[in-house]
């Protein structure tokens, strides 16, 4: 329920703050994380770094939690810190050094 709950609060804050008209700018960033991750998925199946667990519903496991973060919520995340960045070496150097300054 909290899942399906974020999920949506989530989609309805970012979809309208992002540009969607560039999302063809982005997509290969987005297309290679949603390949590592089903990859990472299905090889270390059996072994993986960490398990999604629901505190609610026996239905919601590791499997479907892991491909909602992986269809819907990273690549909106991904897309929206991509489109806020600035473009040009200049900026992207005052946007970095003012980061690690901060």
């Amino acid at each position: 329920m909290y899942l399906l709950l974020f999920t949506i609060i989530y989609l309805l804050i970012a979809i309208p703050m992002t540009e969607w008209t560039k999302w063809k700018k982005y997509y290969t960033t987005i297309q290679y994380y949603v390949i590592c991750d089903l990859l990472y998925n299905f090889l270390f199946y059996d072994h993986t770094l960490w398990e999604y667990r629901s505190v609610e519903t026996e239905w919601l496991n590791h499997t479907i939690i892991d491909l909602i973060f992986t269809f819907l919520i990273i690549p909106v995340a991904i897309y929206f810190y991509l489109s806020f960045l600035p473009e040009g070496k200049k900026n992207v150097c005052v946007h970095y050094g003012m980061g690690y300054t901060v």
